[in-house]
């Protein structure tokens, strides 16, 4: 198609719509009214002659013809987006949208961001910390931190760290107590759990099991993030199994305790940064990841 005709309000129509599988929300991603949406997209199909969503009761499918044109039109206003945001700062701090989670974000990388921060006064980072991170392109976030297990995805996964578990505890617990015996001293403390399953418990059975130990652990508090466990057992009470990397400056402080520093268990977990293919040549994304792969490199 003459690039002249080519309906460029019928393609961002589609594309948000496509990316967010929903008028309604690609009109509230536009600005304007859904019918103006819907408007475009049928005039996008009428170019083109072919159908790209089939239309339901309950909602909308991209159909193949959609599936095929949606990453390709998706990469192509990204590269247009980065190269006009970078056009327009003209010497000022460019500015990188980046997601991190909670945890993760609280204990260590803010204050590594800091140092970044320092290091190049010309980046700006606008830093969120979602509890659930969906997706780069529907979040609209040029870095993300994640946590997941391997997985094969359309991004560039860099793994910043794989999680190894042991038991976390506060100092008063450990009072004139034996901890020759991890058993014992276990079964007499409440576990403390993280919520990273539909079984907020499996962490401390995989542990157990691969130690040795077969008491009961299916009790005790459960927790939607490590940074908030971390808070719980930081007033004396259980104990937590996380990895202590993200509490190196509570146990450096003496505020928390690892009892049994010997006995750990990679969980098939890790913290992941995430960026798209296209962005590895753009100035800012490029450096801010060079800087946070060489920052866990150990």
């Amino acid at each position: 198609m003459n690039r002249r005709l080519l309906p460029l309000n019928s393609l961002r129509a589609f594309e948000a719509t496509g990316v967010h599988n929903s008028i309604t929300k690609a009109a509230d991603t536009l600005s304007v009214t859904q019918s103006a949406v819907s408007r475009h997209v049928i005039n996008l199909e009428s170019i083109l002659g072919i159908q790209l969503f089939e239309r339901h009761p309950h909602g909308l499918r991209l159909t193949e013809k959609g599936k095929s044109l949606l990453p390709t039109l998706t990469q192509a206003f990204d590269a247009l987006e980065k190269k006009l945001d970078e056009l327009l700062v003209d010497g000022e701090a460019l500015q990188l949208k980046v997601a991190f989670p909670p945890s993760f974000a609280h204990y260590g990388a803010v204050p590594m961001l800091g140092q970044f921060q320092a290091e190049n006064n010309d980046i700006t980072i606008l830093l969120e910390t979602p509890r659930a991170f969906g997706d780069l392109r529907k979040e609209n976030m040029d870095l993300a931190v994640i946590y997941s297990a391997p997985q094969v995805t359309e991004y560039v996964m860099d793994l910043l760290w794989q999680e190894e578990v042991t038991p976390l505890c506060h100092p008063s617990l450990l009072h004139d107590v034996d901890v020759s015996d991890p058993t014992a001293f276990l079964a007499a403390h409440e576990p403390v759990h993280i919520k990273v399953s539909d079984n907020p418990r499996l962490t401390w059975e995989n542990w157990m099991r691969a130690h040795g130990m077969t008491f009961n652990r299916d009790y005790g508090p459960v927790f939607d993030a490590a940074h908030v466990a971390g808070q719980y057992i930081m007033h004396g009470r259980g104990v937590l199994l996380s990895d202590p990397k993200l509490f190196e400056q509570e146990i450096a402080a003496g505020q928390l305790k690892a009892p049994f520093p010997d006995l750990t268990r990679h969980t098939g977990y890790g913290y992941y940064l995430v960026c798209r293919s296209e962005d590895m040549n753009h100035l800012g994304i490029q450096r801010l990841r060079d800087w946070l792969v060489l920052q866990f490199a150990d």
